[in-house]
């Protein structure tokens, strides 16, 4: 990121719940989360702006580009898989994969603040 601000006006954000961050978002779907993103970067003075996420940041990346559009020149979706696009039914089916696992048998997963209330709607993009 260091090496990006040389260039470009770099902002990097703690999902609500996670890391400094304060306070929850009235929803975890993935758009509420990059709405609230996409608002903390244009108060700040961001335009043109490229999100990029990995894992369930791709997810939030992803729903910044399919549902606020006007709003992002470009999304970068990096080591996600996105819930109903393949292989989304072959990872949710897979037993070794713990928090899937975790969710097929609607155990919490601690220290995840996407999967409070109904389990499998805090993976909904």
């Amino acid at each position: 990121m260091h090496k990006l601000a040389e260039d470009f006006f770099v902002l990097a954000f703690d999902l609500p719940g996670i890391g400094a961050s304060r306070g929850l978002p009235h929803s975890a779907a993935k758009s509420v989360l990059a709405d609230l993103l996409l608002t903390a970067a244009e108060s700040v003075g961001a335009h043109s702006i490229v999100v990029a996420g990995l894992d369930v940041g791709g997810m939030i990346a992803f729903a910044a580009a399919r549902d606020h559009g006007p709003r992002v020149v470009a999304a970068i979706v990096m080591n996600t898989v996105i819930p109903s696009i393949d292989p989304w039914a072959d990872l949710i089916a897979d037993p070794h994969i713990w928090l899937f696992d975790r969710l097929r048998a609607r155990q919490p997963v601690v220290g995840n603040v996407f999967l409070r209330g109904p389990h499998h709607a805090g993976m909904d993009p």
